[in-house]
């Protein structure tokens, strides 16, 4: 059995199997010249070519998106307090601060991306642990993006999901336990 990221044809490769379709989006492609040769890689080029096109827009679409972001942390002024940029988007201050007196966990996220687009990374780090992280793994995923739709494949394969729960999980982890960590300092 084939799967969607292996690229390979969801028909065979027999010239009278009728037209392969792409196993990722399930698009009919056709080449007479491939199905007389019965030349399978050709098959398999045109299956993969068959989505080509809307993967590489929506690849752009998520390195826009991601870069879009990073922009925005750019354009603000990082707060030296460490918490408090957030407010320069027309955002209330943060309610756990001000009904508790204590900071949430994500207090210093929009700090740390600020400076961390700055190259201030021990003050990205400082300002919350998670965030940076947060902020790295998101410059790192729209380069690949924007590098695979430039290419016209996957630079690196697309991690599977558990790989993306276990990074997830890492991030909230650390971002959890540096809350605690400032609750200790607080009390």
């Amino acid at each position: 059995m084939t799967t969607p990221d292996e690229g390979l044809l969801a028909s065979s490769a027999i010239p009278d199997a009728g037209n392969p379709s792409c196993a990722k989006c399930g698009k009919s492609v056709s080449s007479a010249a491939a199905f007389q040769a019965g030349d399978s890689a050709a098959l398999e080029t045109l299956a993969n070519n068959a989505c080509q096109a809307v993967s590489r827009w929506r690849l752009v679409l998520l390195g826009g998106s991601l870069l879009a972001l990073l922009s925005l942390a750019r354009g603000l002024s990082p707060d030296e307090s460490g918490v408090g940029t957030h407010r320069q988007l027309g955002l209330p201050a943060c309610t756990t601060q001000v009904l508790f007196g204590v900071r949430c966990p994500a207090c210093g996220m929009t700090t740390s991306w600020a400076y961390l687009t700055r190259g201030a990374w021990s003050k990205a780090f400082y300002a919350n642990p998670g965030g940076a992280l947060l902020g790295i793994v998101t410059a790192l995923v729209a380069a690949w993006a924007f590098g695979s739709a430039i290419v016209g494949r996957y630079l690196v394969r697309r991690p599977p999901p558990a790989v993306l729960a276990v990074l997830a999980s890492l991030i909230a982890g650390v971002t959890l336990v540096h809350w605690v960590w400032r609750l200790g300092q607080t009390f």
